[in-house]
């Protein structure tokens, strides 16, 4: 009798300590997914005058598209503001690239999501995913 009492009370304790392992994989998933949402909204969006302050940095930049031009090796550059080469910021796609940017034209305003780098004194974002693009109006 002794002998199934301790077995009883070994699978009982074993038991709770899978519950617990369980239960602390699943508070491991929500701190997972609590720190993704903060993680997310950690993109500060500025105007295109301000991308110039975030190099290196990942942000979103939000501002009126003045023109879209595809060059003749196929890469495509979306400046914004005024027209190249007085233009505050631009977003390149390379020719290799899989973004559609059909819908990107003179007049929108479009939000881009992306590293800034600098490239001839100028900030740009290049775009390689389509979840770079935030928004276009």
């Amino acid at each position: 009798m002794k002998r199934i009492i301790t077995l009883l009370f070994v699978i009982l304790v074993i038991g709770c300590g899978c519950k617990k392992t369980v239960q602390n994989q699943n508070n491991s998933s929500a701190s997972e997914k609590k720190n993704l949402s903060i993680e997310q909204s950690k993109f500060v969006e500025v105007t295109t005058e301000e991308a110039k302050n975030y190099i290196g940095e990942e942000i979103i930049v939000k501002g009126k598209v003045s023109s879209v031009f595809t060059s003749k090796n196929g890469h495509t550059f979306i400046n914004f503001d005024k027209r190249y080469p007085n233009h505050t910021f631009s977003a390149v796609k390379f020719k290799d690239s899989k973004v559609d940017i059909s819908e990107i034209k003179d007049g929108n305003i479009i939000a881009i999501k992306g590293v800034i780098k600098s490239y001839q004194n100028k900030p740009e974002i290049i775009l390689e995913s389509q979840s770079q693009i935030i928004s276009i109006e």
